[in-house]
């Protein structure tokens, strides 16, 4: 199995386990749904960026995603506050919502 193929299947497993979609994890990188796919597939590489995102959001290391451990260590316990504020901002871009709008009907759901 290819370093790429190990990416791949890594990200699919976890992002299944934790019930996610395609698009929703999509979102977070701010990528399309179809390069994505081709990542989990191992057809397309990741960048570090997106990685180190990755392993954020999953609370994994990215020696995990990459395949070259079977331990999901966990990074931090929770995502820092600079992180949670870059994951909204990036859902309210993809979905071409007005962060400030999202945020009164965020609010209002309390």
């Amino acid at each position: 199995m290819t370093h790429l193929e190990k990416l791949g299947k890594r990200l699919r497993e976890i992002r299944i386990k934790r019930g996610l979609t395609l698009r929703e994890v999509a979102d977070v990188l701010l990528c399309d749904v179809s390069n994505l796919s081709k990542v989990e597939r191992g057809l397309f590489d990741i960048s570090t960026e997106n990685l180190v995102i990755l392993s954020k959001f999953y609370n994994v290391s990215p020696s995990y995603l990459l395949g070259m451990t079977e331990k999901e260590t966990n990074i931090d316990d929770k995502l820092n506050e600079f992180d949670k504020w870059r994951l909204f901002i990036n859902y309210c871009k993809r979905n071409r919502l007005d962060p400030e709008e999202a945020l009164r009907i965020l609010n209002n759901n309390k």
